[in-house]
């Protein structure tokens, strides 16, 4: 099973796991989002959706335009997709901080990511029970 979690943005956080295997990365160009997506097909994708305090910059309007690239080209390949609130990874974020400690060059956005994707195989694992 592959599982993927994206933390969108200017700068986009992304987590997947293969067979338990965390890897994490962060892209700034949306097509090399959407071809990681195509060539691995998760079996699963989470996605933070996007909010707002009514104020919408330029990186507001790209992660935006992420979230909803990521949920057509899901929709498309038949990837099931769990849309996160930025709170869902708060209780995943001390599990994350402590599984990147140590990792040269990481990002707060693959931190993010990673905490999203401990939440999704957190909410999988309790769906199977």
């Amino acid at each position: 099973m592959i599982y993927m979690a994206i933390d969108p943005g200017g700068s986009t956080g992304v987590a997947y796991s293969i067979n338990g295997k965390y890897i994490t990365n962060t892209l700034t160009d949306p097509r090399e989002l959407y071809e990681l997506i195509y060539e691995n097909k998760p079996d699963v994708v989470a996605i933070e959706a996007f909010a707002t305090d009514h104020m919408i910059s330029r990186d507001g309007i790209r992660t935006i335009e992420i979230v909803g690239g990521v949920k057509a080209l899901c929709s498309v390949l038949g990837i099931a997709i769990h849309v996160h609130t930025p709170q869902f990874r708060k209780a995943f974020m001390q599990p994350s901080q402590q599984h990147m400690s140590g990792v040269i060059g990481k990002t707060v956005h693959e931190i993010d990511a990673l905490a999203h994707l401990l939440r999704l195989e957190h909410e999988l694992a309790r769906a199977t029970k």
